[in-house]
């Protein structure tokens, strides 16, 4: 599989009720339902005891053809609750895949919680050109890496084992723009990939997400890229 040049992946999990859809190569793509109706605006403010949850997350790069794409099944890669492992086996079959990023953390649910692992990079953000022609950078420092926030409440009725989770997981990476706006000094681009959403989970239950980039044309063959996330929680007792 191709590397994509100058390409750092990052993940977030934020939670606000949209999809927004940033492909690898090409410019970024946005679709917005409605808004999050108000008895699930509450999931943020949660309240009364802890609830413990255990957190995982894996990514996937899947690089294959688009006839590929078309045969490939969720519902089959995520068959009986298949682990991580078994996820990653099974979308080898219909291309070159890998795992990008695996997370596993345990925090309070009703807490919003952030995870960063990353780096931070220098994004100049403008130039200032002196009389005599000088230029100063100006350079702010954003991180780039994986980051996750996500924040919800398991529900006391049944058997208290669905979580309403409102969550964001991005992924995005710095490349050139082309734009030179002085010798030597080119302005920053930014791909990413990005999913918003409130959804309910049910403990130890795996979800998949998929998204595709857009086919480009390698050796006379549609290659296209292909993410994979499979996330998990789980409430912890006793």
């Amino acid at each position: 599989m191709r590397a994509r040049t100058g390409i750092v992946l990052a993940i977030c999990a934020l939670l606000m009720g949209t999809v927004t859809i940033g492909l690898y190569g090409q410019s970024k793509r946005s679709a917005r339902p409605a808004p999050v109706p108000a008895a699930r605006k509450s999931v943020k403010t949660c309240c009364g005891s802890s609830q413990p949850t255990r957190l995982r997350i894996d990514v996937f790069q899947l690089t294959c053809t688009s006839d590929q794409l078309v045969k490939l099944d969720l519902d089959s890669i995520g068959a009986d609750r298949g682990s991580g492992a078994e996820v990653l086996q099974r979308l080898g079959e219909s291309g070159d895949a890998k795992l990008l990023v695996r997370v596993d953390n345990v925090f309070d649910l009703t807490k919003e919680s952030r995870i960063v692992n990353g780096v931070r990079r220098p994004i100049v953000q403008d130039v200032t050109i002196a009389r005599g022609g000088k230029a100063t950078p100006s350079v702010n420092y954003q991180d780039l890496g994986f980051i996750a926030e996500v924040v919800g409440n398991w529900r006391d009725d049944d058997l208290g084992n669905k979580a309403d989770i409102r969550y964001e997981i991005e992924l995005s990476g710095l490349t050139k723009s082309g734009v030179q706006v002085s010798s030597g000094v080119t302005l920053p681009a930014f791909n990413e990939l990005k999913f918003e959403q409130t959804m309910t989970l049910t403990t130890d239950v795996p979800v998949l997400i998929m998204s595709s980039d857009l086919p480009v044309e390698d050796e006379g063959k549609s290659i296209t890229n292909v993410i994979v996330v499979r996330v998990v929680a789980t409430r912890l007792t006793g």
